[in-house]
């Protein structure tokens, strides 16, 4: 490869990264900022009975508990991070139902909400799909191989501390709750590690749903690749 090709390759490859850029901008909230989400009480909860208790058991696991450790202070914590999982469920359970109809018409039809999703998204995926028509299968090939590693990397790295990221559920935090409530040896420890898995599985279920966006971009230049094979 020549110089006036290898630069019009790094062009390519650096504006196909800007239009992923973009479309991620356009997406992600401010730090601390509830993602939008489709029902309207969805926010309301996320603030009042997420990020508050999480934010109120959080200081109190750092400073109270650590310096004036007691019983009735290591229950209102649990009590806090209860309602911060209790609140990512009302969430989860909200928006699966938003703006999609009654609970009765999904059970008839699960499938509604697939289909109701991509008649909302084909728009958006028509754009992107036709600006990569513009890029080279060489440039198109080289973003592909970089969003697959890093897809690996950050799954194996969330995977470190919650284990298979495809898999992240509440269950193993809630019974982690359980086990700080019932400890009656190290409860500061216990404590403090149920704070912290909480911690952990906010920012694990971020990066969760984030996935599968970077597995679309993936799926989406590939697609192009195969199209002009064919």
């Amino acid at each position: 490869m020549d110089r006036s090709n290898t630069a019009k390759f790094d062009e390519e490859v650096n504006e196909l990264y800007k239009l992923l850029q973009k479309k991620e901008n356009a997406i992600v909230s401010p730090l601390f900022e509830i993602p939008k989400l489709a029902h309207p009480e969805s926010k309301r909860i996320g603030k009042r009975y997420i990020l508050i208790p999480f934010a109120l058991a959080l200081s109190l696991a750092v400073v109270g508990w650590i310096f004036h450790p007691n019983e009735w202070l290591k229950f209102i914590i649990l009590v806090l991070t209860l309602v911060g999982y209790i609140g990512i469920i009302a969430v989860q359970i909200l928006e699966l139902y938003a703006d999609k109809g009654s609970i009765l018409q999904f059970l008839k039809n699960p499938l509604i909400i697939f289909i109701n999703s991509l008649v909302e998204e084909s728009a958006h995926e028509m754009m992107l799909a036709a600006e990569l028509k513009k890029f080279s299968n060489d440039s198109l090939e080289m973003v592909k191989r970089s969003l697959e590693v890093g897809h690996l990397a950050i799954s194996q790295r969330i995977g470190i501390f919650v284990g298979v990221i495809d898999k992240t559920g509440v269950l193993p935090g809630l019974v982690t709750l359980y086990f700080a409530a019932a400890s009656k040896t190290s409860q500061q420890v216990a404590v403090l590690v149920a704070v912290a898995m909480f911690v952990i599985y906010i920012f694990a279920f971020a990066v969760h749903h984030a996935l599968p966006r970077l597995n679309y971009y993936i799926s989406l230049i590939d697609f192009e690749l195969k199209r002009r094979k064919n």
